[in-house]
């Protein structure tokens, strides 16, 4: 009988293990999976920028203007330069912009915005990923990592809060960076913050920029 038991338990661990290691599998190659695809959009996102210069520069080259790389022809608020300042309003935390090099965007879309942060479906890279978008609708990046109370405030409050901020670009290793202010108060996610004054480029078309002086 004892024997019969502990052949009973041994099972038992045997089946465990063999669906524990099968579960551990499809989780890894779903993690493989996801980061090749993220390996593939950041690949898309480069081409796209780098399609963008091209485009411009020979725009600017037939017109006989400097090329791109000479001629800071944004403004040089949101272009090359990262002391740009963001007036937090009261009910508002202001936080640093990360993954926008992943979203494949055009240069346009550089400069302030207003728009609204918005909690996302969980994943395998973040529990608690927030999204930052524009007021074109657009996901333009995501709230830094790990953000927990500010996911489940974003989720009590309808999945999204108003959110406002700058998105720039620069030539060197960083590329697109900016900041974005999320209500983070009861009396903030119902309110709608100031609206920025657009800036010039902002939905341009890339003739229309490569025009800018």
């Amino acid at each position: 009988m004892a024997l019969y038991g502990i052949i009973v338990i041994l099972a038992i661990v045997a089946v465990y293990v063999f669906f524990y290691r099968r579960e551990e599998k499809a989780r890894k190659l779903q993690s493989e999976a996801e980061q090749r695809k993220r390996q593939r959009e950041k690949a898309e996102a480069e081409k796209r920028l780098q399609t963008d210069l091209d485009t411009i520069n020979t725009y600017r080259k037939q017109d006989g203007k400097q090329p791109f790389e000479q001629y800071p022809y944004f403004n040089p608020a949101y272009f090359g330069q990262k002391d740009i300042s963001l007036d937090v309003l009261p009910g508002f935390c202001q936080y640093p912009m990360a993954g926008m090099f992943y979203r494949n965007m055009p240069l346009s879309v550089i400069g302030r915005f207003n728009g609204c942060a918005q909690a996302l479906e969980q994943d395998n890279f973040e529990k608690y990923p927030i999204g930052v978008y524009n007021g074109k609708g657009l996901l333009i990046g995501y709230l830094p990592k790990k953000q927990k109370e500010l996911y489940q405030f974003v989720r009590q409050h309808g999945g999204k809060v108003p959110a406002y901020g700058f998105l720039a670009f620069g030539m060197g290793a960083t590329r697109w960076y900016g900041q974005v202010c999320v209500a983070v108060t009861e009396q903030a996610a119902t309110s709608v913050p100031p609206l920025f004054q657009e800036d010039y480029y902002y939905g341009k078309t890339l003739r229309e920029l490569a025009d800018a002086d």
